[in-house]
């Protein structure tokens, strides 16, 4: 991902770098080019024997959003847009949020007050967030701009349900 001259002075700054850990096999091949240390490929977002769940029509229609909000000015377009959409939707809906950014979501959502159930939980242990995650019938995120890969959508796409990006 680097220009070539880059990379050979990243390369040459961790050197004697004891170990490496790496997104993928992929990302093993392309760093063996450049690092000679043992790696090891640790999967970001997802265990990847995780399977989809079994399609069923949830009691709720729960709303997810998961993981670190990057934009209040984004966060505000999705609870505006949620809250415009509610009166429309017959069925009971829920909308929650995992991770860390709790209190910023919690001001925001209380424009939802009234409209929808709303559920705002702390940073999950992995199990626990999958499980909601397959639980839920949309799942959300925020993606963060300053990178390049968003393994975010990847995590999401794994429980099987629809993803929005925002």
């Amino acid at each position: 991902f680097l220009p070539r001259g880059f990379a050979r002075l990243i390369a040459a700054r961790y050197r004697d770098a004891a170990h490496m850990t790496v997104y993928s096999e992929g990302h093993r091949d392309e760093a063996d080019r450049w690092f000679s240390q043992n790696k090891t490929v640790i999967y970001s977002g997802f265990n990847e024997d995780s399977r989809p769940p079994i399609p069923q029509e949830p009691a709720q229609f729960r709303i997810l959003l998961t993981g670190s909000i990057y934009d209040d000015a984004c966060l505000a377009r999705l609870i505006g847009g949620i809250r415009d959409w509610l009166p429309g939707f017959a069925n009971d809906v829920v909308f929650s949020y995992a991770g860390n950014d709790g209190e910023r979501v919690k001001r925001q959502a209380q424009s939802l007050q009234g409209l929808c159930e709303i559920d705002i939980r702390d940073f999950l242990a992995y199990d626990e967030l999958i499980a909601l995650q397959k639980a839920s019938s949309i799942n959300v995120y925020i993606h963060n701009p300053r990178s390049l890969f968003q393994h975010k959508t990847l995590e999401l796409l794994a429980p099987g349900v629809p993803v929005i990006a925002i």
